[in-house]
């Protein structure tokens, strides 16, 4: 008995997994739109390449990145993501920890205000032209 039940149950499960598979693309892509949404709304002034490169970044399925943490808003995700893009794509933080000059917490701190002041720049609030710091990654 317990072998039928378990032969009937995969029957069914392959014979859904099309569906299933379908379903959870759909709201994948509900959810990166979603996010893309806030992102250009809160963040209207940041290049369209920054952008994609966010959501191609952060918000991927099972990369346990910040734009994938449960129980955070989107907004909330996409105000962590952009800030993490913004560490790395614009600042000197990967270089100065892998020189090992200092700590995490001493290299956010050294590029913080970097950061706000590219989030400003693409928020609209400032009108600095931020500059991709092109020796990272």
């Amino acid at each position: 008995m317990p072998k039928d039940v378990c032969r009937r149950v995969l029957a069914e499960a392959e014979q859904t997994a099309e569906k299933r598979g379908e379903a959870v693309r759909r709201k994948d892509d509900r959810d990166r739109a979603k996010a893309k949404a806030v992102l250009r709304k809160r963040y209207p002034r940041m290049p369209l390449s920054d952008l994609e490169e966010v959501l191609g970044h952060a918000f991927i399925k099972g990369s346990g990145r910040v734009g994938r943490a449960s129980g955070q808003s989107v907004e909330r995700r996409a105000s962590l993501a952009i800030g993490a893009h913004i560490r790395h794509n614009y600042t000197p933080y990967d270089d100065m920890l892998n020189r090992g000059e200092v700590n995490r917490e001493q290299a956010r701190n050294h590029v913080w205000k970097t950061v706000k002041d590219v989030k400003l720049t693409w928020t609209g609030e400032a009108s600095n032209i931020p500059q991709r710091n092109n020796s990272c990654c």
